[in-house]
C-alpha cells in the first residue's frame, strides 16, 4: 500500500499482511454463490442438497467471524472509554458489536461513519471531554477510528477528513458543557430565527405588492428583519432553557392537534350521518357543487387553456348551461362517485400504512444506491492490492495506479456525500429544500454577476457557466450534510441520551 507509506512518512509498511481478508472474502463470495445457486441447471434434490451445503458453509463461516471480530471490536470500545456502567449500556455495547459485524459479514467491509452511526443510534455513549488532549487526534471517537484501523486492516475503511474535522467541531460543542450551553442558548436558537426571517423575506418580495428583486444582496439587511431575528432567537433560547415550558407548549400543540383531528375528520362523519344535517346541509351543498362551483372551474380551465372559445359574456353562459346540464345526468353522477370512492380508498390507504410502505421502498432504492457506490469504490481499493504471487512488473503498475486512484477517489467521495448524496436521502432532502430557498436568491445573481465572467478567459464562457450552475445547483445539498452530521455527532456523548428510552423500532 504505497500510499498508505506516503501519508504515513514511512511508518506503516509498504506490504502489509492483511489477516482477516480471507475469511470475509470467503464469506462474501459464498453469498454470492447461493444468490446465483437458483439459475444453476440441476434437478430439485441436487439443488437442495447443494445450497444446503453451501449454507452450511456460510454459517461456519460467519460464525467464526463473529467470534474472532467480538472481542477486537469490545477491546476497542474499552480502550476509548465505551465501557458499560450498567445493564442497558452493557446490552447497549452487545447491538454496537453485533450491528458491525452484520455489516462485515453483509458487504465485506465496514467504515468510520458505520461507527459513529452505531454509537449514536444506541445508549452506549462517549462520556465529556475534560482534557484539552482530548479535542483534536486525541478525541475518542478519533482514536476508536485508528484503533480500528490496525486491528482491522483491510476490511475497515478509516474516517475521511472532512468527517473527522466535523467531529473535531462538534466534539466542543456536544462534548463539553460550556459547549452544549452555546448551542442551545445561541448558535440553534438565533441560527433557526436568521433562516426562518430570510425564508419569510425572500417569499415577501415574491408575493403579490412585494419589492421583487433589489438590489439589496442579503434578504436581512434591514434593522427591521434584525429585530426579528433577535426576538424570535431570544423566545426560543428561553424555550430551550426551560424544561416545563418546553413540556407545557408541547402538552398544548398536542390537544390543539388533537381538536384539530376532531374537527376535520370527526365531526363531518357525525354530522353525515345526521338526517336534519343533510336534509339542511348536504342536499344544498350537491346542488352547488354541481351546478355552480364544478361549471364555473372547468370554464375557468378552458378560458385559461383556450381563451379563443369564450369570446363573451354570452359564451360564457351557453358554456355553464352545457356543463350544469352534462354534470347533472346519470352517467357523470356515476362517473363522479366512483372516483370519489377511488380517491376515499386511497386516503384510507394511506392511512393504513400505504405512505409508509411508499417511504420505505425510497428508502431501500437510496441505500442500494449508495450501498452500490461504496461497494464499487471499495472493490477497486481490492483491485489495487499487492497480492503475494505478483511480479515486480505487476506490483510497479499497481503502485502507479494507487498513486493517480487515491486522490481521485477521495475527492470524488468527498464530492458525493457532501453535494449529491444529501438530495437523494429521504431525511435531508427537507433540509435540502429550505437551504435552496435561502440560498438561491442571494447565489444566483452572484454567479451570473460575478463567477461567470471571472472564470470565462480561463476555463470559456460554456464551460464557466455550467461549473458554476451545477456549483449553486448543489450548493444546498451541503447543508442537510451537515444538518445530519450534527445531529449523528450529537447524539455520541452521554449528557445528550434522552431522559427517556426510546422505543425500538
Amino acid at each position: 500500500d504505497i500510499y498508505r507509506w506516503i501519508t504515513s512518512v514511512g511508518v506503516r509498511p509498504i506490504r502489509r499482511v492483511l489477516p482477516h481478508q480471507e475469511t470475509v472474502q470467503a464469506a462474501r463470495r459464498l453469498q454470492t454463490v447461493l444468490r446465483y445457486l437458483p439459475g444453476v441447471r440441476l434437478d430439485e434434490p441436487e439443488s437442495g442438497k447443494l445450497r444446503e451445503l453451501f449454507k452450511g458453509r456460510l454459517s461456519t463461516c460467519q460464525q467464526v467471524l463473529r467470534d474472532r471480530f467480538q472481542p477486537f471490536l469490545e477491546d476497542a470500545l474499552d480502550d476509548v472509554g465505551l465501557q458499560p456502567k450498567h445493564p442497558l449500556e452493557l446490552v447497549a455495547r452487545r447491538k454496537v458489536v453485533s450491528e458491525l459485524i452484520d455489516r462485515i459479514l453483509a458487504d465485506g467491509y465496514f467504515s468510520y461513519f458505520d461507527v459513529r452511526d452505531a454509537i449514536s443510534r444506541n445508549n452506549l455513549k462517549l462520556p465529556d471531554i475534560t482534557a484539552k488532549g482530548e479535542w483534536g487526534t486525541d478525541d475518542p471517537l478519533l482514536r476508536l477510528d485508528r484503533l480500528l484501523t490496525f486491528k482491522f486492516e483491510g476490511i475497515y475503511r478509516t474516517g475521511q477528513i472532512h468527517g473527522k474535522l466535523l467531529q473535531n467541531l462538534t466534539s466542543v460543542l456536544f462534548g463539553t458543557d460550556w459547549g452544549r450551553k452555546a448551542w442551545s442558548l445561541f448558535i440553534a436558537p438565533y441560527g433557526i430565527a436568521l433562516v426562518v426571517v430570510t425564508i419569510a423575506v425572500v417569499l415577501g418580495r415574491h408575493l403579490p405588492g412585494g419589492a421583487g428583486k433589489q438590489d439589496q444582496t442579503s434578504p436581512v439587511s434591514t434593522w427591521l428583519a434584525w429585530f426579528w431575528i433577535i426576538s424570535l432567537g431570544s423566545a426560543m433560547a428561553y424555550l430551550f432553557a426551560n424544561d416545563k415550558l418546553r413540556d407545557r407548549l408541547g402538552g398544548w400543540l398536542r390537544r390543539i392537534a388533537s381538536g384539530l383531528h376532531w374537527l376535520i375528520e370527526d365531526l363531518p362523519l357525525i354530522l353525515a350521518r345526521h338526517p336534519a344535517f343533510r336534509s339542511a346541509v348536504v342536499i344544498p351543498l350537491k346542488v352547488a357543487w354541481y351546478c355552480v362551483i364544478k361549471p364555473v372551474v372547468m370554464i375557468m380551465a378552458v378560458y385559461l387553456l383556450a381563451p379563443y372559445l369564450i369570446p363573451n359574456i354570452q359564451s360564457v353562459v351557453i358554456w355553464w348551461c352545457l356543463l350544469a346540464l352534462v354534470m347533472t345526468t346519470r352517467p357523470f353522477l356515476i362517473l363522479d362517485q366512483r372516483l370519489a370512492e377511488i380517491m376515499f380508498d386511497l386516503v384510507l390507504a394511506m392511512r393504513a400504512g400505504l405512505l409508509g410502505r411508499l417511504l420505505d421502498g425510497f428508502d431501500r432504492i437510496y441505500k442500494a444506491l449508495i450501498k452500490g457506490a461504496e461497494t464499487a469504490l471499495v472493490r477497486a481499493d481490492e483491485a489495487l492490492q499487492s497480492r503475494g504471487n505478483d511480479s515486480t512488473i505487476m506490483t510497479a503498475v499497481r503502485v502507479a495506479v494507487s498513486l493517480v486512484w487515491v486522490p481521485v477517489r477521495e475527492v470524488s467521495r468527498i464530492l458525493f456525500i457532501v453535494m449529491v448524496e444529501p438530495m437523494l436521502h429521504p431525511l435531508k432532502l427537507p433540509i435540502c429544500f429550505v437551504a435552496a430557498k435561502v440560498l438561491y436568491p442571494v447565489m444566483g445573481p452572484m454567479g451570473s454577476e460575478t463567477w461567470i465572467p471571472a472564470l470565462s478567459p480561463y476555463l470559456g464562457y460554456w464551460l464557466a457557466m455550467s461549473t458554476v450552475t451545477t456549483t449553486i445547483f448543489l450548493m444546498p445539498n451541503a447543508f442537510g450534510f451537515l444538518f445530519w452530521e450534527f445531529r449523528e455527532n450529537r447524539g455520541l456523548y452521554a449528557a445528550n441520551r434522552p431522559t427517556r428510552p426510546r422505543y425500538a423500532p
